[in-house]
């Protein structure tokens, strides 16, 4: 997503978030797209995805702002207390694209309102149909051991957890510590307990020993790493079998 390079707006801190039901109608309209594109079937994902308030574990999210694949490309962290920014930003992470969240490795906590020219983005979300697809297929329900692989902005652990419920856990692994300890804050905020580990997740990590109902990995791994094979109950890949869903 692009446009025009607008004027800059001021840096500072982030101003306060919108109200839950100002982040309703959008929740809704995503759920109703993913509905009708035929990629949500799971009622209890369909419920996650309404409860799950993605302006928590997105409150900041760039924009490209020249044509993709011009150098040096040109990224903006939209301000929220501007209105048509804060219209933008509610719209981006609602839109289903793949939302950016750090560039070029920087500490979430030092992030600058304002334009960002060259270098990389580093830190993205899934495209959000690719997200619901994969967790659907997971069958996941109440009290089951969940294994998140790459935890991102944790939209993928925060569903998981609404859905466990309770008496499920959710660990999720992520080898940038500045998002492991954003994810970590943010899915606290939400009320939902999650364990976040900073760790490689393709060279083993420390977990607790006993095995995960459900592993899912949102990168892409030449082979199945030996660690993720030996902590899953039972030795399926949903990856493997992508028409299939796990029992």
């Amino acid at each position: 997503m692009y446009r025009s390079l607008p004027t800059p707006r001021p840096s500072g801190a982030p101003p306060a978030g919108p109200a839950n039901s100002e982040t309703a109608i959008p929740r809704r309209a995503m759920v109703a797209r993913l509905e009708a594109d035929g990629d949500l079937h799971d009622p209890a994902l369909r419920e996650a995805l309404l409860g799950v308030r993605r302006e928590v574990l997105f409150p900041r999210a760039y924009v490209r702002r020249n044509e993709p694949g011009a150098e040096p490309g040109k990224w903006q962290l939209p301000h929220r207390a501007h209105p048509e920014d804060l219209a933008e930003w509610l719209e981006l992470i609602h839109s289903g694209v793949s939302v950016l969240v750090q560039h070029d490795g920087e500490p979430l906590s030092g992030q600058r309102w304002g334009i960002v020219t060259g270098g990389a983005i580093t830190g993205m979300s899934s495209v959000m149909s690719m997200t619901v697809r994969t967790v659907g297929r997971l069958r996941l329900r109440r009290g089951l051991r969940y294994l998140d692989l790459g935890t991102g902005a944790g939209i993928a652990s925060a569903l998981a957890k609404h859905i466990l419920g309770p008496d499920g856990s959710v660990t999720t692994v992520e080898s940038d510590r500045d998002l492991a300890d954003a994810a970590a804050v943010r899915l606290v905020s939400l009320g939902l307990d999650a364990h976040v580990l900073t760790a490689d997740a393709t060279g083993g990590f420390e977990a607790d020993g006993r095995p995960y109902d459900r592993v899912l990995s949102t990168f892409a791994v030449p082979r199945l790493p030996v660690p993720w094979v030996g902590g899953a109950r039972r030795r399926r890949s949903a990856a493997e079998h992508p028409d299939q869903q796990l029992p």
